[in-house]
C-alpha cells in the first residue's frame, strides 16, 4: 500500500511539474525482404508507432535517425491500424540506395509521385532526417542542410497513423525523438523541491491539485454517447431496413384481417336477433308516423 501511495504521488508531481521521462525511443526492424506496400498489407509488415507513444496529428513533423544499408521505408496511412489502402509510403535509399521516391496509393493503385537521386543511407552510421506534412498535402523530407523532397499532394489523404520498415536486405535501427513535457505555466521560478516532506505533508501540499484533477476526471453519465443512444431512436436510411419494416407492416395487418374475417359469420349470426328487434322499432315508429299524419 506504501508502494502505491508513492507512486500516485509521483504521477502527480510529473503532472504538475512536467519532469522529462522519455526523450528518445530506439526501434529495430528486421529485413521484410522484396515487400513493399504494392503487393503486401501494410498493417502485416510495417512497425507500428502508437505503442511507442509516437501519435499521429493533422499537421506533424517527424525527427529520426535511421541507421540502414538501403531501403528504409516510412508509411503515412489512413488508418489509426495501418490497415487501409489508401496511404503514402517514403522510400529512403531505394534502388540500392540511390534514390528517395514517394508513394501515394490509393485504393488498389500505386503510383510514384516523385523521385530524387540521392545517398542518404549508411550500413554503420545513424542519418538524421525530418518528415513534414500538413493537412494541405505538402510533404518535405531532409535534413539540417538539405531538403530532398518537396511535394504537395493537390487531394491530400487524411493521416491516422504511421509506421516503419526495412526491406530488401536490409535491417535498420531507428531513433525516435519525442518532445518532453513542460510546465504549462510560465515556468519564471524553479521547480519546488519536494524532497524532503513526508508523504501526508505531501498529500496536504498536492490536496488542491488533486481535487481539481479529480473534478476534470469525473464523467455526467447523462452525456455518455451509450446513454444517449438509449434514449434516442436512430433513423435508419437503410432499403433493407425499409423492406424489413414494411414486411412486417403487412404481416400485422393480414393476421389482424384474418381474424377479423374469420369472426364475421359469428358476428352476423349473433346480430340477427339485433337487426330483428331494430326492425319491429322502425316499424312501430312508421306506424305511429302514419297515423298522426291523418
Amino acid at each position: 500500500m506504501e508502494c502505491l501511495r508513492l507512486l500516485y504521488i509521483s504521477y502527480i508531481i510529473v503532472a504538475l511539474h512536467g519532469i522529462k521521462l522519455l526523450s528518445a525511443i530506439t526501434i529495430h526492424t528486421d529485413n521484410v525482404g522484396r515487400k513493399d506496400s504494392r503487393n503486401y498489407p501494410s498493417n502485416e509488415i510495417y512497425t507500428h508507432l502508437t505503442p511507442y507513444g509516437i501519435l499521429p496529428v493533422d499537421d506533424a513533423s517527424l525527427e529520426f535517425q535511421v541507421k540502414a544499408c538501403n531501403d528504409a521505408f516510412v508509411l503515412l496511412s489512413s488508418a489509426s491500424d495501418l490497415n487501409s489502402t489508401f496511404l503514402y509510403e517514403i522510400v529512403i535509399g531505394g534502388k540500392s540506395n540511390t534514390a528517395i521516391s514517394v508513394r501515394r496509393k490509393y485504393g488498389g493503385k500505386t503510383a510514384t509521385m516523385t523521385v530524387i537521386n540521392a545517398i542518404v543511407l549508411f550500413c554503420d552510421e545513424y542519418t538524421k532526417l525530418f518528415l513534414n506534412w500538413s493537412s494541405s498535402g505538402r510533404f518535405t523530407l531532409g535534413n539540417d542542410s538539405h531538403t530532398f523532397i518537396n511535394w504537395t499532394d493537390p487531394y491530400p489523404l487524411m493521416i491516422e497513423g504511421y509506421g516503419i520498415m526495412t526491406g530488401w536486405g536490409a535491417d535498420g535501427s531507428w531513433i525516435f525523438h519525442l518532445e518532453e513535457a513542460t510546465c504549462e505555466c510560465e515556468c519564471t521560478a524553479g521547480v519546488q523541491n519536494l524532497s524532503n516532506y513526508t508523504i501526508e505533508e505531501l498529500l496536504e501540499i498536492l490536496a488542491p491539485e488533486i481535487t481539481k484533477i479529480r473534478q476534470h476526471l469525473l464523467v455526467d453519465k447523462t452525456q455518455l454517447s451509450s446513454n444517449i443512444r438509449r434514449l434516442t431512436s436512430a433513423p435508419d436510411n437503410r432499403q433493407s431496413s425499409k423492406g424489413v419494416g414494411l414486411i412486417a407492416v403487412v404481416l400485422f395487418v393480414s393476421m389482424i384481417g384474418t381474424v377479423i374475417a374469420i369472426d364475421i359469420p359469428a358476428l352476423l349470426k349473433q346480430s340477427k336477433p339485433i337487426r330483428h328487434l331494430c326492425r319491429r322499432i322502425c316499424s312501430k315508429i312508421n306506424i305511429g308516423a302514419i297515423k298522426s299524419k291523418y
